[in-house]
């Protein structure tokens, strides 16, 4: 006697699950490996755009309408701002910077990216600044990704 082989319903429905499951696992680690490498881009961008402001290599002004395109020499007397916006993070949003001179004239800058969810989280209550302006510490809130550079003595 031959018995009739087939898929019945359970075994059908148990093919998709799996099929979907590994879908699942594969879309998941290769979207945390693309938000790792995002947020180190982010990193890296930070720490480029502090270190421009601070040796004077990036202009920024706030009434361009592509901040990130206007470039050439920059300091503080040349119109660049202590605090505004300038750049493109890897999600699409600007990066926020903020200046900071102590009594001597040190400077201190902090980038910093809303990171993934494109909500800046970071405000100016989050730098510690002493009684002599200069920047104690900065604490990056959330998934914001940023970085501190002060001048040399």
């Amino acid at each position: 006697m031959e018995e009739k082989q087939g898929f019945t319903t359970f075994d059908t429905f148990s093919v998709v699950g799996l099929v979907v499951g590994v879908g699942m696992l594969v879309f998941s680690i290769v979207s945390s490996a693309m938000t790792s490498q995002n947020a180190v881009k982010a990193e890296v961008e930070s720490q480029r755009i502090a270190l421009q402001i601070l040796g004077g290599g990036l202009q920024y002004s706030s009434s361009s309408a592509e901040p990130q395109a206007v470039r050439g020499p920059a300091n503080l007397s040349d119109g660049l701002e202590v605090k505004g916006r300038m750049g493109i993070d890897p999600w699409g949003e600007p990066y926020y910077y903020r200046v900071y001179s102590d009594v001597n004239g040190k400077k201190s800058v902090v980038v910093f990216s809303a990171g993934p969810d494109q909500k800046p989280d970071t405000n100016d209550n989050n730098f510690i600044v002493n009684s002599d302006g200069a920047l104690v510490s900065a604490i990056f809130i959330g998934d914001d990704i940023g970085t501190v550079q002060k001048s040399w003595p």
